[in-house]
């Protein structure tokens, strides 16, 4: 078995297997076959990870395994993972990971060939990125090139987190930035495709696609323009919120509590509430569950069984965290003494890897939007234009994290929504995130 560098199995005591859904028939002989390897036994994930493919710009979801599962792992107390097929590469928070990529075919001859076709001059500065399962090859090709473009950057991937972590890193020329390289890719569409777009300004960008039926260095558009303008939109839409749930989409990309701490804070600035929902891989269905939700604890009738709310301790207190299970009804019935208080979620805020954090939520009961977003609607920063999907950038220590200023001082001053044309007022939003009264049907249902 070829793996990549940077991890061992034979120096841990519990090793589990990754694979998404479609190599799952393989895992088996490949769980034996390592197990015999390294002399001890060797468990395989089962469960769909977080993670998503989607397809251009409509984002529609595709089932994928590009997170590594590190709460399945230590269920069976495992000390490191072996995660197969194609990975997001955002870094992990508790257990060593080991990546194992697919190994596409690709066409080295005829990329070279068509890449200097399309860049007769060779002083052109050239930025080449692809897909994980085409890293395999980067090193010819940039062997072929390297020679005649002496201003061509190969992108690298970086899979030790013990070696400066996981990730993509580009060595620039100095004093150079991603605005003055023309961009190259070689892989298909999809969310690695889809982020390099919007966040690295480039001249230009060229896709090669190996898999076409005549692949070439084809220009890239892709609507660009109407995603951002749906996203602007997302933003006036948090603005105008006054309760956001906090859905957490991944439990193993390091420092997401950070992320879902920052959120409160930006909302708090804004006076706006917040609930946790902890639901798994999010989907409608489950999203649909909550139209509204409870400021205490509570029991949900459900037709699988009961289920608890329950509130989860933070640095700052008690936070409402909301569970469910897939079910289209769910029952609230009195507990703990009390009734609680029921308020609408207006918009969901997803935390989740770069690759899965943009989500088309036209079909969600609420929009899903993303913390970046959320980070220009309340905290009035400049649209730039380099959108900003990958969360830890916008924390403590990286390069997009701006300072949280204080409230603004007069909470009647107005502010006007560029969707509904009102005046909002920061003074009604801290009003209105005190408690509702709240009606309790015979059927056992809650209602204003």
């Amino acid at each position: 078995m070829k793996t990549t560098p940077g991890l061992d199995p034979t120096l841990f005591l519990q090793v589990c297997l990754q694979f998404p859904d479609a190599l799952l028939g393989d895992s088996v002989e490949v769980a034996l076959s390592l197990g015999k390897r390294i002399g001890r036994q060797v468990y395989i994930l089962g469960d769909t990870s977080y993670g998503r493919q989607v397809d251009r710009w409509k984002l529609n979801v595709v089932c994928c395994s590009c997170c590594v599962d590190e709460v399945a792992a230590q269920h069976v107390g495992a000390d490191a993972v072996i995660h197969f097929g194609h990975s997001c590469l955002s870094p992990t928070s508790r257990l060593p990971v080991l990546y194992v990529f697919r190994k596409a075919s690709l066409d080295v001859p005829h990329f070279v060939t068509c890449f200097k076709d399309t860049f007769p001059d060779t002083s052109e500065r050239i930025l080449l990125l692809y897909d994980v399962s085409y890293a395999h090859y980067m090193g010819e090709v940039s062997n072929l090139l390297m020679s005649a473009f002496r201003e061509l950057c190969v992108s690298r991937l970086h899979v030790d987190q013990q070696d400066g972590g996981v990730g993509r890193t580009s060595s620039l020329a100095e004093g150079s930035q991603e605005r003055d390289y023309h961009l190259v890719y070689v892989g298909q569409d999809g969310p690695t495709l889809t982020n390099l777009v919007i966040t690295l300004p480039g001249r230009s960008l060229r896709v090669y696609d190996p898999n076409s039926p005549s692949p070439d260095l084809r220009l890239y558009d892709g609507g660009k323009s109407r995603f951002l303008m749906r996203r602007l939109y997302l933003v006036e839409r948090v603005k105008d919120a006054r309760i956001l749930g906090i859905v957490v989409g991944t439990l193993g990309v390091s420092e997401y509590l950070g992320a879902v701490e920052r959120v409160k804070q930006l909302a708090a600035r804004r006076g706006k509430k917040c609930y946790i929902f902890a639901v798994g891989k999010p989907n409608v269905a489950k999203l649909a569950n909550f139209p509204e939700v409870r400021s205490c604890g509570y029991h949900c009738q459900l037709p699988g069984g009961t289920f608890l709310g329950l509130s989860l301790p933070t640095s700052q207190g008690y936070v409402p965290v909301v569970t469910i299970a897939n079910f289209p009804e769910a029952r609230v019935r009195q507990s703990l003494g009390c009734v609680g208080f029921c308020r609408q979620v207006e918009v969901f805020v997803l935390v989740a890897c770069p690759e899965n954090t943009l989500v088309d939520s036209k079909e969600f009961f609420r929009p899903l939007v993303t913390l970046y977003e959320v980070e220009l609607a309340c905290q009035d920063r400049p649209w730039s234009e380099r959108y900003v999907v990958d969360f830890r950038e916008l924390l403590p220590g990286g390069p997009q994290h701006a300072e949280i200023e204080d409230s603004p001082t007069d909470p009647d001053t107005p502010d006007m929504s560029l969707i509904t044309g009102q005046l909002r007022y920061l003074g009604d939003q801290l009003e209105d995130s005190s408690p509702d009264t709240v009606a309790l049907r015979a059927d056992m249902t809650v209602s204003r």
